[in-house]
C-alpha cells in the first residue's frame, strides 16, 4: 500500500461567496519523506460545483509542464466529487516550494472544513473519495 501523502491547504485571500481559491503546499509523505511521481499526481476533493481542468494551476520547482484532466461526479444536490489527473511532462519529486491552486467557482467558505478536509492526493494513481469523506 502506498504511503499517505500529507500537505497543507488553505483558502486563499480573495475568496468570497462566488469563488474559492484553494492553495495546496508542502506536499510530502506523512512521515516527512519526499513525494515522487513518475507520471502524474492524482487529486480528489469535494466541491459545491464542478471544477474544470483549466481551474487547476500547478507550479513546480523546477518548472515542468502539467496537463490536467478532471472528472466531476454529482454526489448530491450540493456536492460534486472532483478527481483530477495532473499529468507531468517528466518525473518530479515535490518540494516545499511546489504549489497547486484550485479555483472553485462557488461558495467554499460556507462549509470550508467539508471541502478543504476532503482533499486527497496520490502519486501515479487517482485517489477515490466518497461524500462522507
Amino acid at each position: 500500500m502506498p504511503q499517505k501523502i500529507g500537505f497543507q491547504v488553505e483558502l486563499a485571500e480573495g475568496a468570497n461567496d462566488y469563488i474559492g481559491i484553494l492553495q495546496i503546499t508542502n506536499i510530502s509523505l506523512e512521515d516527512g519523506g519526499s513525494v515522487s511521481a513518475k507520471e502524474f499526481l492524482g487529486v480528489a476533493l469535494l466541491s459545491p460545483v464542478t471544477v474544470e481542468s483549466r481551474e487547476f494551476e500547478v507550479l513546480t520547482n523546477p518548472w515542468i509542464p502539467v496537463d490536467t484532466t478532471t472528472t466531476n461526479t454529482k454526489a448530491d444536490t450540493t456536492t460534486t466529487i472532483v478527481t483530477a489527473q495532473l499529468k507531468l511532462e517528466s518525473a518530479h519529486t515535490f518540494t516545499t516550494s511546489d504549489k497547486i491552486t484550485i479555483i472553485v467557482n462557488g461558495d467554499v467558505r460556507s462549509n470550508q472544513a467539508k471541502y478543504l478536509e476532503s482533499i486527497v492526493i496520490a502519486a501515479d494513481e487517482i485517489p477515490t473519495i466518497g461524500i462522507n469523506t
